[in-house]
């Protein structure tokens, strides 16, 4: 890759790698936060569809980086949101078990082991041979522990303490023979890395985007496939059901969500000042594919 400093305000003399720490922001994502923060002045310049253009740009732009259809992407304020939604969608096998990797971000963890034992699972944390390979030992080790008894595995794409990268093809699979849901936190490498939700076997997924994606901070993407597509969102947001974009009519109640991963997207998931911030910094990646 040629250098794209050209692209951030980075300070003089500073040569910037750790996006897997946070990203600085682009030059065009600062911009289009101003923007949008000058339009805040005169808020009766709003009209209803202003609501939601933004959040279905965001979710095609996201969708296209992982392979997947729009239908199946959601906004949420952060991976842990995203996981308890996902979990709490998520049936487990009676005497099961659930995966995950040893030292996996806190976040991942704690919402696993809540899960099981709610669902009264077994936590299996998988750890690497003491071996020059831990790579290779790590993702041998994963796929032996996957079984018939499996209900889900849970990890990161990439560690976020060393690294290493998990062979999502291969688990994805192996979770698909066994009926185990295999769940991702694709942090640490969505944007920079190929994401394939589909040909990975990925059931859900979860992102936030101030790492790879550019984005900024308190705002992150999931996606969900279609054995989510009737599940109960965390939270009863109006602008989850159907016809939510006709404001004149908000108050003929419905019981009906919209279709897909929509109902799954967090309150004033329009937020007026990230959301151009984020499709800015999506369409950057894409373009720079």
């Amino acid at each position: 890759m040629e250098c794209q400093k050209q692209l951030f305000t980075l300070r003089e003399g500073v040569h910037y790698l750790n996006c897997a720490y946070k990203a600085p922001l682009l030059k065009s994502s600062e911009q289009a936060g101003l923007n949008a923060l000058k339009r805040e002045r005169n808020p009766f310049e709003l009209k209803p569809i202003d609501f939601f253009n933004e959040t279905q740009e965001v979710r095609k732009r996201f969708a296209k980086i992982i392979q997947a259809n729009p239908a199946e992407i959601a906004i949420i304020p952060s991976t842990s949101y995203g996981l308890a939604t996902i979990l709490g969608n998520t049936n487990a096998k009676k005497n099961g078990h659930a995966i995950t990797a040893f030292e996996e971000f806190p976040s991942c963890y704690y919402a696993l082991k809540k899960w099981c034992t709610h669902h009264e699972n077994q936590l299996k944390i998988v750890k690497p041979d003491p071996v020059e390979l831990k790579g290779r030992s790590w993702n041998q080790n994963l796929l032996h522990q996957i079984t018939e008894e499996t209900s889900l595995v849970l990890i990161s794409s990439v560690h976020w303490m060393n690294g290493i990268k998990f062979n999502l093809k291969k688990i994805g699979d192996r979770c698909r023979e066994v009926g185990a849901k295999f769940i991702v936190d694709g942090t640490q490498s969505v944007g920079a890395m190929e994401m394939d939700v589909k040909a990975f076997n990925i059931d859900a997924l979860v992102c936030a985007s101030y790492k790879w994606l550019f984005g900024p901070y308190s705002v992150a993407l999931s996606y969900l496939n279609d054995g989510y597509a009737n599940g109960q969102p965390i939270e009863e947001s109006w602008m989850n059901r159907v016809n939510s974009e006709d404001f004149s009519s908000l108050n003929n109640y419905t019981d009906h969500y919209k279709p897909n991963a929509s109902r799954y997207n967090m309150g004033q998931s329009s937020n007026l000042i990230l959301m151009p911030m984020l499709k800015n910094s999506l369409q950057q990646i894409i373009d720079c594919n």
